[in-house]
């Protein structure tokens, strides 16, 4: 009996998390990912318009960023899997189960995390 609690909450949380991606995250990175785009082509005809070499308005990838999805998506995948193994030990649950289903989620909560972070950094002025 509560092997399928386990088996429901990792199903729920799974098809929530990829839910959660399909309807709110992913449609908002395309759009400002096509008017980046949009923006950039502008930039460039307009330099190459002025006699300008178009290779100067290319930006660089900030330094930093890869560690800091890394360590947020490791650190919620540990949270999640020591957050299951805890509850299932106090319920005597599954798990297996439990474990696998919150660090899926607690990781992509990171991610979600590291995303609005991302996003926050990008709308400041260098």
């Amino acid at each position: 009996m509560h092997h399928e609690y386990g088996l429901i909450i990792a199903l729920v949380s799974i098809i929530g998390g990829m839910l959660l991606a399909a309807f709110f995250v992913l449609p908002q990175h395309y759009k400002e990912r096509l008017m980046m785009l949009d923006n950039q082509s502008k930039e460039r005809l307009a330099m190459i318009e002025k006699g300008m070499e178009p290779s100067l308005a290319e930006k660089k990838k900030k330094p930093g960023s890869d560690a800091l999805l890394w360590g947020l998506l490791l650190a919620g995948v540990g949270f999640g899997g020591f957050l299951g193994y805890f509850i299932a030990h106090a319920y005597s649950l599954s798990n297996g189960v439990l474990m696998h289903a919150s660090g899926f989620f607690f990781g992509g909560l990171g991610l979600i995390i590291y995303y609005l972070v991302q996003r926050k950094g990008d709308k400041r002025p260098t």
